[in-house]
């Protein structure tokens, strides 16, 4: 069930953008979230307004290293089926004011 205030949501979503526009480092959780944006390509859908090859660069940066972006079997698996759910999940996170 969503929330009904959204507070948290934006909060993740203003903490992605300041990573995304290279002003801190993302801790494990965002780094996470920012590889998996990345593999299913969602960036832009989430920040429209921003400029998407600033933003693919900082992601490939902090994505290289991830294990998301290091492990054949799992970027297979989000290439396939697993994408479609990461893709709704991008879908949701878009929808946020």
């Amino acid at each position: 069930m969503p929330e009904l205030n959204g507070e948290h949501e934006s909060q993740v979503r203003a903490g992605l953008l300041q990573v995304l526009r290279d002003q801190r480092e993302p801790d494990y959780r965002e780094a996470t979230l920012i590889a998996l944006l990345l593999t299913v390509r969602k960036l832009a859908t989430l920040f429209p307004a921003e400029d998407s090859a600033a933003i693919y660069t900082r992601a490939e940066e902090i994505a290289k290293d991830h294990w998301i972006q290091k492990a054949p079997k799992t970027r297979g698996v989000l290439d396939s089926a697993g994408a479609q759910i990461v893709e709704g999940v991008g879908d949701i996170l878009s929808a946020w004011p």
